[in-house]
């Protein structure tokens, strides 16, 4: 067993927004309960990305879609 402490609830995909409107297709309540109930200090809450699924879907880096293009190579070299 790891000795490692806990420092967040993360939740992945926990919404959307259109037009302004926060969406939460799977629910709410379920981070804020694991973090009440083993008292953990933080709770993230990253969004559904449409274009970070369609980069995994095209097995390219959500960064090489953007216009960063000095940093997608510089991603490449890492990763080639």
């Amino acid at each position: 067993m790891l000795q490692v402490p806990c420092v967040a609830v993360v939740e992945n995909m926990s919404y959307f927004e259109v037009d302004g409107v926060r969406h939460l297709p799977f629910g709410a309540g379920s981070g804020d309960r694991i973090v009440r109930d083993f008292g953990l200090p933080n709770l993230i809450r990253f969004p559904i990305v449409a274009d970070l699924s369609a980069a995994g879907d095209g097995e390219r880096a959500i960064i090489c879609l953007s216009h960063q293009q000095q940093l997608c190579y510089l991603w490449l070299s890492y990763t080639s």
